[in-house]
């Protein structure tokens, strides 16, 4: 017995289905009135999604900034602060007179 991929059933179904339309291609139905609010819409939709893109990354360089600044402090007093343990001990040790 021999197995085939197609049979005339599938073939007469497969054909049966509409084509799929993939893509951003306006409906052929759509009068031009509606098309231009659809236009218009999807611009909108467009300029606010850039909108939020920009002011997340503000926010995001904002943070980042914050957060270097925190770190460079952190790093500046534990400079001073081993500054300060290391002049200790050479005073303890007679080092600095």
């Amino acid at each position: 017995m021999i197995f085939t991929n197609s049979s005339p059933r599938n073939d007469r179904n497969r054909h049966s289905l509409p084509p799929l339309q993939t893509g951003a291609t306006p409906s052929p139905h759509a009068d031009p009135r509606a098309q231009w609010e659809i236009e218009a819409e999807t611009a909108r939709i467009k300029a606010q999604v850039e909108a939020e893109d920009r002011e997340r990354k503000r926010l995001e360089d904002i943070q980042r900034r914050k957060r270097l600044k925190a770190e460079e402090a952190e790093a500046k007093k534990n400079h001073e602060i081993s500054r300060s343990r290391r002049e200790e001990s050479a005073k303890a040790s007679g080092w600095g007179r």
